[in-house]
Protein backbone atom coordinates (compact mmCIF):
# COMPACT_ATOMS: atom_id res chain seq x y z
CA UNK A 1 0.00 0.00 0.00
CA UNK A 2 2.99 2.36 1.04
CA UNK A 3 4.25 2.19 -2.76
CA UNK A 4 1.09 3.85 -3.97
CA UNK A 5 2.27 7.76 -5.01
CA UNK A 6 -0.94 8.93 -3.20
CA UNK A 7 -0.27 6.77 -0.26
CA UNK A 8 3.28 8.01 0.99
CA UNK A 9 2.57 9.93 4.35
CA UNK A 10 6.48 11.12 4.09
CA UNK A 11 5.94 13.03 1.22
CA UNK A 12 2.12 14.57 2.40
CA UNK A 13 2.31 14.99 5.66
CA UNK A 14 2.20 18.59 6.88
CA UNK A 15 2.64 19.69 10.18
CA UNK A 16 -0.46 19.85 12.43
CA UNK A 17 -1.40 23.18 14.27
CA UNK A 18 -0.75 22.64 17.87
CA UNK A 19 -2.70 24.21 20.49
CA UNK A 20 -0.21 25.74 23.55
CA UNK A 21 -0.43 23.03 26.22
CA UNK A 22 0.19 25.21 29.07
CA UNK A 23 -2.87 26.96 28.47
CA UNK A 24 -4.54 23.64 29.18
CA UNK A 25 -2.82 22.79 32.40
CA UNK A 26 -4.22 22.15 36.06
CA UNK A 27 -3.64 24.44 38.05
CA UNK A 28 -2.43 23.41 41.44
CA UNK A 29 -2.82 25.92 44.19
CA UNK A 30 -1.80 23.00 46.53
CA UNK A 31 -0.08 20.26 46.51
CA UNK A 32 -1.93 16.57 46.78
CA UNK A 33 -5.61 18.45 46.51
CA UNK A 34 -6.43 19.40 43.58
CA UNK A 35 -8.82 17.04 41.89
CA UNK A 36 -7.76 15.99 38.61
CA UNK A 37 -6.79 13.10 36.45
CA UNK A 38 -4.28 13.04 33.26
CA UNK A 39 -6.13 11.27 30.86
CA UNK A 40 -9.39 14.18 30.79
CA UNK A 41 -6.80 17.08 30.64
CA UNK A 42 -5.44 14.89 27.43
CA UNK A 43 -8.60 14.63 26.26
CA UNK A 44 -8.87 18.81 26.36
CA UNK A 45 -5.49 18.62 24.18
CA UNK A 46 -6.85 16.50 21.33
CA UNK A 47 -9.95 18.54 21.24
CA UNK A 48 -8.00 21.55 20.70
CA UNK A 49 -5.91 19.45 18.30
CA UNK A 50 -8.83 18.57 16.38
CA UNK A 51 -10.32 21.72 16.16
CA UNK A 52 -7.29 23.41 15.05
CA UNK A 53 -7.13 20.29 12.08
CA UNK A 54 -10.33 19.31 11.26
CA UNK A 55 -9.33 18.05 7.80
CA UNK A 56 -5.78 16.29 8.94
CA UNK A 57 -6.66 14.66 12.58
CA UNK A 58 -8.67 12.12 13.59
CA UNK A 59 -8.99 9.52 16.87
CA UNK A 60 -9.52 5.76 16.21
CA UNK A 61 -10.74 3.38 18.61
CA UNK A 62 -12.64 0.24 19.45
CA UNK A 63 -15.77 2.16 20.95
CA UNK A 64 -13.80 3.53 23.84
CA UNK A 65 -13.49 7.08 23.43
CA UNK A 66 -16.00 7.80 26.14
CA UNK A 67 -15.24 5.23 28.21
CA UNK A 68 -11.39 6.15 28.21
CA UNK A 69 -12.14 9.48 29.18
CA UNK A 70 -11.20 11.48 25.59
CA UNK A 71 -14.78 12.25 25.60
CA UNK A 72 -14.03 16.04 25.15
CA UNK A 73 -13.21 15.37 21.42
CA UNK A 74 -16.92 14.90 20.77
CA UNK A 75 -17.15 18.49 21.34
CA UNK A 76 -16.06 19.23 17.97
CA UNK A 77 -15.85 15.91 16.11
CA UNK A 78 -18.51 13.64 16.89
CA UNK A 79 -18.22 9.37 15.63
CA UNK A 80 -18.62 9.00 12.13
CA UNK A 81 -22.02 7.11 11.25
CA UNK A 82 -23.43 6.97 7.79
CA UNK A 83 -26.28 4.75 8.54
CA UNK A 84 -30.06 4.60 10.34
CA UNK A 85 -30.07 6.87 13.25
CA UNK A 86 -32.81 5.66 16.36
CA UNK A 87 -34.27 7.36 19.02
CA UNK A 88 -31.61 6.34 21.70
CA UNK A 89 -29.20 7.84 19.15
CA UNK A 90 -30.33 11.03 19.71
CA UNK A 91 -29.31 11.03 23.93
CA UNK A 92 -25.28 11.00 24.20
CA UNK A 93 -24.79 8.77 21.14
CA UNK A 94 -22.41 11.57 19.67
CA UNK A 95 -22.94 10.42 16.01
CA UNK A 96 -22.61 12.60 12.97
CA UNK A 97 -22.12 11.60 9.28
CA UNK A 98 -19.02 14.20 9.32
CA UNK A 99 -17.68 13.12 12.63
CA UNK A 100 -13.68 13.02 13.13
CA UNK A 101 -13.72 9.47 15.56
CA UNK A 102 -13.61 6.74 14.12
CA UNK A 103 -14.90 3.74 16.56
CA UNK A 104 -15.23 -0.02 15.64
CA UNK A 105 -15.13 -2.67 18.29
CA UNK A 106 -12.28 -4.32 16.45
CA UNK A 107 -8.71 -3.21 17.28
CA UNK A 108 -7.64 -4.83 14.14
CA UNK A 109 -9.90 -2.72 11.86
CA UNK A 110 -9.29 0.66 13.74
CA UNK A 111 -5.49 0.16 13.59
CA UNK A 112 -5.81 -0.66 9.46
CA UNK A 113 -7.79 2.71 9.38
CA UNK A 114 -5.55 4.22 10.88
CA UNK A 115 -2.41 2.86 8.93
CA UNK A 116 -4.16 4.03 5.91
CA UNK A 117 -4.88 7.47 7.10
CA UNK A 118 -0.85 8.04 7.80
CA UNK A 119 0.05 7.00 4.61
CA UNK A 120 -2.24 9.43 3.25
CA UNK A 121 0.03 12.05 4.82
CA UNK A 122 -2.56 12.65 7.63
CA UNK A 123 -2.49 12.51 11.34
CA UNK A 124 -4.16 10.33 14.53
CA UNK A 125 -4.36 8.69 17.09
CA UNK A 126 -5.56 5.26 18.42
CA UNK A 127 -7.13 4.67 22.02
CA UNK A 128 -7.55 1.34 23.37
CA UNK A 129 -7.42 -0.38 26.87
CA UNK A 130 -3.96 -1.83 27.56
CA UNK A 131 -4.57 -5.44 27.76
CA UNK A 132 -6.56 -4.87 23.96
CA UNK A 133 -4.37 -3.47 21.59
CA UNK A 134 -1.39 -5.42 22.57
Amino acid sequence: MSANPIANGGLLRKPLEMPDFRSLAVEVKKPGVTPAASVPVLGNFLREVMRRNMKNFRVFGPDETQSNMLHAVYEVGKKVWLGEYFLEDADGGELAPDGRVMEMLSEHTVEGWLEGYLLTGRHGLINSYEPFIT
